[in-house]
């Protein structure tokens, strides 16, 4: 599970299940990953107009916690329409 948290949004929790991804309020659920992030240039980023690791030398989006390497998992399987 990865918590995506930025000041402009709401908070929510990722979670994949046989290969769904969901999105869950973040209410107390503990996660994997955190991540505090930009919303500009986590769309960038979902619509492969910027690399993730761009993003994250640049200082827009940063992850933590237990396992932070597995918020790229979920942010790799974002697709764009």
């Amino acid at each position: 599970m990865a918590h995506l948290r930025s000041k402009h949004t709401t908070p929510v929790v990722l979670s994949s299940d046989n290969g769904r991804l969901s999105v869950q309020p973040a209410a107390g659920r503990r996660s994997d990953a955190q991540v505090r992030f930009d919303p500009a240039a986590m769309m960038l980023t979902i619509f492969r107009r910027t690399r993730l690791a761009r993003a994250v030398l640049t200082g827009e989006v940063f992850a933590f916690g237990r396992r932070p390497w597995a918020a790229v998992t979920y942010l790799r399987g974002m697709r764009s329409p």
